[in-house]
């Protein structure tokens, strides 16, 4: 197809070049009818904007304040005594943002006035975007407005059955970042209580039953509108499910439960799914950002003046923000230290015998982050696994502090993780003392195929002799022998602990329900403890899939 050039155009519309330059960027100079007929024209001849050339003059002209183009409306369902007495704080960002992109914003107020006289003041204005802001539906005498401007509705179109592009909340986000948070504080009987006008489609609702854990339930209840009726339907809802956190939109739900004589956080704790202007800063809840919205809101409309778009778009286009977290006083206060989780299955702790517990120093041998970029072996992080002196499985162990060392635990070369690093085979360890036990914590990060030898624990004494401690995993195949050190990454089959193994499940803020890694505490019993133990070597098999990570080594002494 030959290139078409606005000269092209203009020859062919018997205007001049700038006219056909204005009419493409819809800026004033040029009446609408005019402009609509150029606009048909350019699209008949194939003409595209060249994108390069386009960029380059963008630029050019941001370099110098823009020139003033038209007004843009703000179409709000309130009074103007409502704004008056309070104004949302997104609107003087707005005001900004729309004078740098050369264009005034104006607002206007729940409409008073005719349609005809509504058309009239908007040509006068020359109002060519407008953004819909509405808390009712748009009536019939008010549908000029899409299909003679350029419009965007801030918030859900279906809500409205508005055929028109649209920026709204993501509230499917805003409904897992909600429930995730309960989770996170500790909760577990977690209920949602909805209003059907803000959650049409049940997206928010949708997210929370996402993110609950697939062995908990969320007890829901959808309302329609705030009257008393309402609320005693949600008193009598609440006695009966009796949950511990509750997820809502319904700012309202405070008052109606303190009737009842339930305080947050005392009782309950509270999240809010739309935490913005107006609900009270004190609730914890997810921001929705109304800023945000607005103001991607109005970016969108810009853009698509500068398309040239108008009317009902014949696909209709989302925009969807994402909330952030605020944390509030409607919740208990987050635990300040993280704990180590239950066993993964009831195993009697280890005898630990007379004798004081020596930690062995690993900082030189460490060279791997357990939870930073990337994962402690390349694939997954080892989150929640808190620096100092922890009791696991009644034995004492020093982990070492990442954010100090930048790293703090030694991985061996496997086949998985030599892909990602040069980590070593083999690594000698000074022990030089007497010992009764030695104890490692230590995890495995990948398992697969039969059962076989992944790696291994050599203790050498003075006298040469070595005590070798053979680690073995399992996914599939063979069963295991009873005296086998099975180390599973996922140990949910019974029977694949030996004697002197001890899975441990490690978690975040002490809830089994957020986050579940398993580690493991191996003790090892010395036979002869009347003779020192020169060294430890940790070997590994670099074609085995199991990728051993020692985090930590212990001596009864």
């Amino acid at each position: 197809m030959a290139y078409v050039s606005l000269k092209d155009i203009a020859l062919r519309a018997g205007v001049s070049t700038a006219a056909v330059s204005m009419a493409l960027r819809n800026q004033p100079g040029v009446s609408a009818e005019r402009a609509q007929s150029i606009q048909k024209l350019a699209r008949e001849m194939g003409y595209q904007t060249p994108a390069l050339l386009h960029e380059a003059m963008s630029q050019l002209r941001g370099r110098k304040p823009e020139r003033f183009h038209s007004e843009l409306a703000l179409f709000l369902d309130v009074y103007p005594e409502q704004w008056k007495a309070s104004p949302p704080p997104y609107w003087r960002r707005m005001e900004e943002a729309a004078e740098a992109m050369g264009y005034r914003l104006l607002k206007v107020f729940r409409p008073s006035n005719s349609p005809s006289t509504l058309k009239r003041m908007l040509r006068a204005r020359n109002v060519k975007g407008i953004l819909l802001e509405l808390q009712n539906r748009l009536t019939a005498d008010l549908e000029f407005l899409l299909h003679d401007h350029t419009a965007v509705l801030i918030g859900p179109a279906r809500r409205f059955n508005m055929l028109s592009h649209f920026v709204d909340v993501d509230r499917f986000q805003a409904g897992q970042t909600a429930v995730l948070e309960a989770l996170h504080h500790g909760y577990t009987r977690i209920a949602y209580l909805g209003i059907s006008y803000l959650d049409i489609d049940g997206r928010c609702l949708a997210g929370a039953l996402a993110s609950m854990p697939s062995f908990l339930d969320l007890a829901f209840l959808r309302i329609d509108r705030f009257d008393d009726e309402a609320k005693l339907i949600f008193q009598k809802w609440f006695l009966k499910t009796k949950p511990d956190c509750l997820v809502t939109a319904v700012s309202e739900v405070r008052d109606w439960l303190r009737e009842i004589g339930i305080e947050a956080p005392r009782d309950i704790g509270l999240i809010h799914t739309n935490r913005s202007f107006p609900v009270p800063p004190d609730w914890s809840g997810v921001d929705t950002r109304d800023d945000a919205v607005h103001l991607a809101g109005l970016n969108k409309l810009v853009s698509l003046l500068r398309r040239g778009e108008k009317g009902i778009p014949e696909i209709q286009q989302g925009t969807l923000v994402e909330g952030v977290w605020a944390e509030g006083s409607t919740l208990c206060p987050l635990k300040e230290k993280l704990v180590w989780g239950k066993q993964a299955s009831p195993l009697p702790t280890f005898p630990q015998g007379p004798g004081r517990v020596r930690f062995v120093d690993l900082k030189p041998f460490i060279n791997q982050s357990s939870s930073g970029s990337g994962g402690w072996f390349g694939a997954l992080p080892l989150e929640y696994c808190p620096a100092g002196e922890h009791e696991v499985c009644g034995t004492s162990f020093r982990i070492l502090d990442e954010k100090k060392l930048g790293r703090n635990v030694l991985i061996l070369r496997s086949r998985r993780s030599s892909e990602e690093a040069d980590f070593p085979v083999r690594v000698e360890i000074p022990i030089r003392q007497k010992v009764r036990a030695v104890h490692f914590l230590h995890a495995c990060g990948w398992s697969s195929g039969k059962v076989r030898n992944f790696a291994s624990y050599q203790l050498v004494d003075d006298t040469g002799k070595m005590h070798r401690i053979l680690l073995r995993d399992r996914r599939q195949g063979e069963e295991p022998d009873p005296g086998d050190n099975l180390q599973d990454y996922w140990p949910r089959v019974p029977g694949l602990t030996a004697r002197q193994v001890r899975p441990v499940q490690l978690t975040a803020y002490g809830n089994d329900l957020i986050y579940s890694a398993h580690l493991y505490v191996l003790q090892w019993v010395n036979p002869r403890p009347e003779k020192a133990i020169h060294s430890l070597w940790v070997e590994s098999d670099p074609q085995a899939e199991t990728t051993l990570a020692l985090l930590a080594v212990s001596l009864r002494v």
